[in-house]
């Protein structure tokens, strides 16, 4: 019981140390690239959030190693909770093109996410500051 009680309580720690942070998906990938530029382009001309600039990103890489031919995932942390939001409300604006944003979750949330999509549907599930929320047929 107290293994589940610490489990749970890492889990949130990390959940809130994550708050800042979000990943892009689909960012083509080249050899020497500044990815930093790469995505201040496209939070600039494809967003249009010109107020976001290099100082509202703590840091930004892709993760993993290239193992295969699709594009990694960016990671940006951003230096304060409203450039996120700012970034995370809207990212609507990316419809129709190669690029996505999602959370950052946990190995563990990340589980329950993609199980939860599996089960009730890609519509009905999301996340939000780290909480997996799943509209049931009763909403």
């Amino acid at each position: 019981m107290q293994l589940d009680v610490l489990s749970s309580r890492i889990d949130r720690m990390e959940t809130y140390s994550r708050r800042n942070t979000i990943l892009f998906h689909g960012i083509p990938e080249e050899n020497d690239e500044d990815i930093e530029a790469k995505l201040l382009n496209i939070l600039s001309e494809q967003m249009k959030l010109r107020h976001i600039n290099g100082n509202c990103i703590e840091y930004c890489h892709r993760l993993g190693s290239t193992k295969d031919q699709r594009a990694r995932p960016v990671l940006v942390r951003f230096e304060s909770l409203r450039a996120r939001s700012n970034v995370w409300n809207t990212k609507t604006s990316l419809k129709g093109s190669k690029i996505s944003v999602s959370e950052f979750l946990t190995k563990s949330r990340q589980q329950v996410f993609t199980e939860a999509r599996k089960y009730f549907g890609i519509r009905n599930c999301w996340s939000s500051d780290g909480t997996i929320v799943v509209m049931l047929l009763n909403n």
